[in-house]
């Protein structure tokens, strides 16, 4: 050590028993030329360059990204990657060169015409089937794999029964009404009978009430009719 060198120490050793200079330091130092530097942060790298002191953090990262820590107690670095996380399950999350966070949207995709590509927040990507609903009840909604063209095909309603009026109505769908085989005519009983060529069967009605003293007849309009008859024996 050269003179001057030790010219220092011995001040700086004196100033310290003297309680001008924290005990603590004393002892972490380097000489550099005529100054002294304190090593006593283990969270610093000290250096001499000529007569000055130098120092630079000890815990330090190049990548932008990580966000380093020292432990000033004993000098050991943490090194903690910086966490982009915008808690959306669309966007693909990363830290970018200048250390900021980027948060690109997501391309959802299934390659399916006939589906639609929707994304959730918190779930992902999901594929509900493309709608391909024209409101009227009465077509069979399709999508056309390949092409994602929606076609729209009447229905049919015939449920095979000779005895129903099958129709279809927009709001509700298909309809089978009864066949009305009325003929109008209040004397005739009129019935659907399948498998006849003619399914309507309108048979005359029997207007008898088995009473003697009554002539039985039908109108067309109002049906059997008893009226009173004076026939021997019959009083009314």
């Amino acid at each position: 050590m050269s003179s001057s060198s030790s010219r220092y120490v011995i001040i700086f050793s004196v100033l310290a028993i003297l309680g001008m200079v924290a005990p603590s330091v004393c002892g972490s130092f380097i000489m550099c030329g005529p100054r002294m530097c304190d090593t006593s942060n283990k969270c610093l790298n000290v250096t001499c360059n000529g007569n000055n002191c130098n120092t630079r953090p000890k815990c330090s990262s190049s990548d932008p990204c990580v966000t380093s820590f020292c432990n000033s107690a004993n000098g050991q670095c943490t090194f903690v990657r910086n966490e982009c996380n915008d808690n959306n399950a669309c966007t693909t999350d990363t830290c970018t060169g200048s250390g900021n966070c980027a948060f690109t949207p997501i391309t959802c995709e299934d390659n399916n015409p006939c589906t639609d590509n929707k994304c959730h927040s918190t779930n992902g990507c999901y594929f509900p089937p493309k709608s391909c609903d024209d409101g009227n009840a009465c077509t069979i909604d399709a999508c056309t794999p390949g092409s994602g063209a929606c076609t729209n095909t009447p229905c049919s309603c015939d449920d095979n029964n000779a005895c129903t009026r099958d129709y279809c109505d927009p709001a509700s769908g298909c309809k089978h009404d009864d066949n009305v085989c009325d003929d109008n005519n209040s004397c005739t009983i009129d019935i659907c009978v399948l498998g006849l060529t003619n399914i309507c069967i309108n048979t005359v009605q029997l207007c008898d009430d088995n009473d003697p003293c009554t002539d039985d007849s039908c109108n067309i309009l109002s049906g059997c009719l008893y009226q009173p008859n004076n026939h021997a024996g019959c009083h009314y």
